[in-house]
């Protein structure tokens, strides 16, 4: 349907790739606004889909060429950067406690959760025990390499 050939001008392939990522974009976008209206705020699914309505509504209003900024342009800008404002930050903090945790859990190995004695010292439950050291004063509970033992229960 569409000679590949056409691909070949980068205008016109970049122009392609740029509008293929606004328009995910914002389908992105919506999808995320429609699910937080309904777990984070308790909307029903009609309620979230009637939210978006202003966006629709504002889509669809054509902008002539002798209209003014202030009266058609404008409102429609800070209506959708309002609802941009709402939905990015929670989303934004999600997507990145998602990805924070599949990192981890792809890079750090499971034996940093258990404890093991280092050589000259104790596993870290040890030193949560109260210690005595030649010095006078109450239990310590130093560094590793302090010269102490355990101390005597009271």
């Amino acid at each position: 349907m569409l000679p590949l050939e056409i691909f070949r001008s980068r205008q016109f392939s970049a122009a392609n790739a740029v509008t293929f990522v606004v328009y995910a974009a914002l389908g992105g976008f919506f999808f995320l606004l429609v699910a937080f209206l309904q777990i984070s705020m308790g909307y029903t699914p009609v309620e979230a889909g009637a939210a978006s309505m202003p966006v629709t509504l504002l889509m669809m209003t054509a902008i002539g060429p002798d209209d003014s900024y202030l009266a058609s342009v404008l409102p429609a800008v800070v209506v959708f950067g309002l609802g941009l404002t709402l939905v990015v930050a929670p989303v934004t903090a999600t997507v990145l406690a998602a990805l924070g945790g599949l990192i981890a859990w792809l890079t750090i190995a499971a034996g940093v959760l258990h404890p093991e004695a280092e050589p000259g010292g104790g596993t870290p439950e040890r030193l949560a025990e109260d210690f005595e050291c030649a010095v006078n004063g109450p239990p310590l509970r130093p560094a590793r390499e302090a010269e102490c033992s355990v101390a005597p229960p009271h």
